[in-house]
């Protein structure tokens, strides 16, 4: 098979070809492994960043509805809180959803349940203040009855014209107010203690026995209202901080996901790194190795063509200036330059014995011009036949 230098040259561009090719396909399949992981991971990580977005809006709004019921006693606000409960339950649910088939899948249900848990805790408390609220407001026993005894008991001390017993009911009802706007703890004992003073300012003043029974029985009626909604308030209180505490657990437990979450996004970020150094060492590796391999395929192949090539201008050199003793180096191949060093037949023809019977007329015709009147010169210097051939 004859192999042409245009041949070898397709072969060791070809060569370089699929050690570059090698060394693109190391790489990709290495960007390949990476640009999976690393997708998942950011989409997983914006949905779940978005979820945990609505909990806390959905949470936030839900405080402030109960905020707003609690200044303003609108019962409307009560569905409204319930809304905002039943969203942060289903958002608690569609966050376990996104997890689903990942890692720490367990875990996620487990903080999914936690949330929804804390959320139903916080809408029964929330519920069981309303109820109060309402009671304190409306029912039996509340403000209403409060305020309304407070006027029949302000009615019968006005009538009796006595100073110093409407001014221990002013005081009386003064602490009331301090007490209905500013929850003052101490404001209780205080109005006891007034109510004590008031009933003895009853006893000394200038009154029918009829119209004392009756103002103190008015007093103690207000103080027994009053005491109620100091116990109505102190279980408003309590149930508040029951579901608070589940609005705080809540909150806590969404910290927790979110430092869960970027836990894994370190720890996929890490393997992506592994993963890309990895990715690294194999294709330096397969680029050096294709440096090595193409420049070893350069040099053999450079090497090849230009020996013979040099090889050949030098004796052509030296037959051009009528040394014929140079013995031109042959390369055997199919090639170019195989071919070419043929030439060094007609050359070992000139040093044959037939130079010196005169018979060159053959091989003199093979000659360039310069050769030519070289090789006429000698014949002159040496005396030979000087008649030029045909």
């Amino acid at each position: 098979m004859k192999i042409t230098i245009f041949k070898k040259m397709l072969m060791g561009f070809g060569a370089m070809l699929l050690l570059t090719c090698l060394v693109g396909g190391a790489g990709f399949y290495g960007l390949s492994g990476v640009k999976g992981p690393t997708q998942r991971t950011f989409h997983n990580n914006i949905e779940l960043r978005k979820q945990v977005k609505k909990i806390e809006h959905s949470l936030f709004e839900a405080r402030r509805l109960e905020k707003n019921f609690l200044l303003n006693g609108d019962e409307s606000y009560v569905g409204q809180v319930a809304e905002q409960i039943a969203r942060i339950k289903k958002e608690a649910w569609g966050l376990w959803a996104l997890r689903i088939g990942l890692d720490r899948e367990e875990e996620n249900k487990a903080s999914t349940q936690f949330i929804s848990a804390f959320a139903d805790e916080y809408h029964k408390g929330f519920l069981s203040v309303a109820d109060k609220i309402k009671e304190k407001g409306h029912g039996v026993g509340g403000l209403t009855d409060l305020r309304r005894s407070a006027r029949r008991l302000e009615n019968a001390v006005r009538e009796t014209g006595q100073k110093q017993i409407l001014i221990d009911l002013l005081m009386i009802r003064r602490t009331e107010k301090n007490y209905l706007l500013y929850k003052e703890i101490d404001a209780i004992g205080r109005l006891q203690t007034l109510i004590t003073f008031f009933k003895t300012d009853v006893d000394r003043a200038p009154l029918s026995v009829s119209s004392k029974a009756e103002i103190k029985r008015r007093a103690d009626d207000y103080g027994k209202l009053f005491m109620r909604i100091v116990v109505l308030d102190a279980g408003i209180e309590r149930l508040r901080g029951v579901y608070t505490d589940a609005a705080l657990g809540i909150e806590e437990r969404i910290k927790q996901i979110n430092a869960m979450e970027e836990e894994w996004t370190k720890g996929t970020l890490a393997e992506t790194d592994r993963i890309f150094e990895q990715s690294s060492r194999w294709i330096l590796a397969f680029l050096a190795l294709s440096l090595g391999v193409g420049g070893g395929l350069a040099f053999f192949l450079s090497r090849g063509l230009s020996r013979p090539v040099k090889g050949l201008a030098e004796a052509a050199l030296r037959i051009a200036g009528g040394d014929l003793t140079r013995t031109i180096w042959e390369k055997k191949g199919n090639d170019e330059v195989g071919q070419l060093n043929r030439f060094a037949g007609p050359t070992r023809s000139l040093k044959s014995p037939r130079i010196k019977s005169g018979s060159t007329r053959k091989i003199w015709r093979r000659w360039s011009k310069n050769g030519r009147r070289s090789f006429w010169r000698r014949k002159r210097n040496s005396g030979s036949d000087t008649s030029y051939p045909p």
